[in-house]
């Protein structure tokens, strides 16, 4: 049984490590994990011997291993080492996915990496249930089910504070709880939000206007930002989204 994934900081972002001498393939691994906020790349080594030490002394959730080596056997290192819970392969082709089988790597990838199959890797790698909420409703409602890192769980629509894109994923803030992650895109959420409660302020950001304090008007070479009852951080406006914001609250 594989052991729990341990969480870097209080924002729930699981740790990875990269273990490569090619420089194309950490630049293509890099570029990947950027689009999931969900994890955060801690270390990286360029020699295979490194691998063990990286369980011992720095310690990952995710280990990405390239199995491309002019010398040494990763499959091998892999089997001696300890303390990495999880470790995805990088390989040039498939005909080395069945020794990756051999040693239990989490996953297995094949390069040139493809983005969605990378995405749902990590959709495992969260343990999301994605057959039975892959897509939100197609009409808005009060209350739907949200495929959060730690589980699904219902979540009413006036208690979404606002909801933030990043990359793939977007943060949710619910009034007197943690923001948390989730891999579904912005406009996915305002497809099935409430339009007389919701409003798309910037194009990385939506706010319940029922939690709605102040909008704030710039000065110098800021821009507009909203303050929400329930969190600490303004949320940004763009100005083509200030005159439909303040009709909506009858400021004109």
């Amino acid at each position: 049984m594989l052991p729990s994934l341990s969480k870097t900081n209080k924002s729930n972002v699981l740790s990875a490590g990269i273990v490569t001498a090619n420089p194309d393939v950490r630049e293509d691994i890099e570029h990947l994990l950027r689009r999931h906020p969900a994890l955060s790349l801690s270390v990286t080594a360029d020699a295979l011997s490194e691998v063990s030490q990286i369980g011992r002394s720095s310690p990952v959730d995710v280990l990405f291993l390239d199995v491309s080596w002019p010398e040494g056997d990763p499959f091998q290192t892999l089997a001696d080492s300890v303390g990495i819970p999880r470790v995805v392969l990088i390989a040039p082709d498939d005909r080395l996915a069945r020794r990756a089988f051999d040693v239990r790597a989490f996953d297995f990838l094949v390069q040139p990496i493809d983005p969605e199959r990378f995405s749902q890797m990590v959709r495992v790698l969260l343990g999301l249930d994605w057959r039975k909420s892959a897509e939100p409703s197609p009409t808005p409602a009060e209350e739907f089910f949200v495929p959060f890192e730690r589980g699904r769980r219902m979540v009413q629509a006036s208690e979404l504070v606002a909801i933030l894109a990043y990359g793939n994923y977007t943060q949710v803030c619910i009034r007197q709880q943690k923001e948390e992650l989730v891999l579904r895109s912005l406009s996915s959420w305002m497809q099935q939000l409430p339009e007389n409660q919701f409003l798309r302020v910037h194009r990385n950001a939506a706010i319940n206007l029922k939690h709605l304090r102040m909008l704030s008007e710039p000065d110098g070479i800021d821009s507009y930002q909203v303050l929400l009852e329930g969190r600490a951080e303004p949320v940004p406006v763009s100005r083509r989204s200030v005159a439909g914001l303040k009709a909506r609250l009858s400021l004109r």
